[in-house]
């Protein structure tokens, strides 16, 4: 930003001299013209206002017939110095170069900001995919341990069972009916009320 502006003020400074030049060769040159007008000897063609003039001897002045110039919009002669052209058109070439350059520069960093920000978005993306995954095996642990807590306190409570129907003297029939069928167990643990109200 502050190379453009650089750039921008060096191209307006020089814009601003080459404007003061042209003024004064336009008024240096005016001022021959004058100058050449004013010495007039015999016959002789000068230019007056950047016209060209034919002056007689009688030192009165003919126009020449300048109807084709002023139709090409030509009335005015232009005064060109190669060498201020050639400066001109370096200057535009280098002024293309710089801009095309910037230009240049100024997507390699977009394009280069895109794939860090394309970077961070990856990571990011990684971490709440990990995030989920280890939510989720905790999840899984927890259902595991409850599940081990529910057997456990299942297998306490039938061992309990056992242990009563021992103690009031009823006999286990057999292993099939020690297994988890809760109308088994609603039978025994009715009974043992029956028994200890008793």
């Amino acid at each position: 930003m502050v190379e453009e502006r650089r750039d921008f003020q060096a191209v307006s400074n020089l814009s601003t001299e080459k404007k003061e030049r042209e003024d004064a060769l336009r008024e240096a040159g005016l001022r021959h013209r004058e100058n050449a007008a004013r010495n007039i000897i015999g016959e002789r063609v000068t230019e007056i206002e950047g016209r060209p003039q034919r002056l007689s001897d009688e030192v009165t002045v003919e126009v020449n017939d300048d109807s084709e110039i002023h139709q090409n919009g030509q009335g005015k002669r232009r005064r060109r110095n190669p060498r201020h052209q050639q400066a001109v058109e370096q200057m535009l070439n280098e002024e293309m170069t710089n801009s095309s350059d910037l230009e240049t520069r100024r997507l390699e960093l977009e394009a280069h900001r895109l794939a860090k920000e394309f970077e961070i978005q990856e990571k990011h993306l990684g971490l709440q995919r990990q995030d989920l995954e280890l939510g989720r095996e905790e999840r899984q642990q927890s259902f595991r341990l409850e599940q081990q807590k529910l057997v456990r306190k299942q297998e306490n409570f039938q061992n309990e069972m056992r242990e009563q129907l021992k103690a009031i003297g009823v006999a286990v029939s057999s292993k099939k009916s020690m297994s988890s069928n809760s109308k088994y167990w609603r039978r025994c643990y009715v009974a043992i009320k029956v028994k200890q109200t008793q």
